[in-house]
């Protein structure tokens, strides 16, 4: 497990390795819980070789904010995410967007 990406085992909402049946909407809350300010925000499907748009835009996540995100279409419910900091140290994870709603950032 990566320093920045437990769940809360409490969250879980099924199985892991449940899929919807068809394209649906999920929310989900990105939580700074680390002691450095998030910079930048990416997630896209793991089907996909490309990032999305940052999520942050031009704001960032400082020590204790969150930000809720709401994801639609979502066919495959695990979802790569990159996780930049202001000093530009940078890691990335995979989560099942269906079983969790938050994502916490240590």
């Amino acid at each position: 497990m990566s320093r920045f990406a437990a769940f809360a085992t409490a969250l879980a909402l099924g199985a892991a390795a449940a899929l919807p049946a068809d394209a649906q909407t999920y929310s989900i809350r990105f939580q700074n819980q680390s002691g450095a300010t998030v910079y930048r925000i990416y997630s896209s499907p793991t089907s996909n070789s490309n990032w999305e748009q940052d999520l942050l835009g031009s704001n960032v996540l400082y020590p204790g904010q969150g930000l809720d995100v709401i994801i639609h279409n979502v066919s495959n419910c695990y979802y790569d995410v990159l996780i930049q900091w202001e000093s530009g140290y940078q890691e990335t994870d995979t989560f099942d967007l269906c079983s969790y709603s938050q994502y916490n950032i240590y």
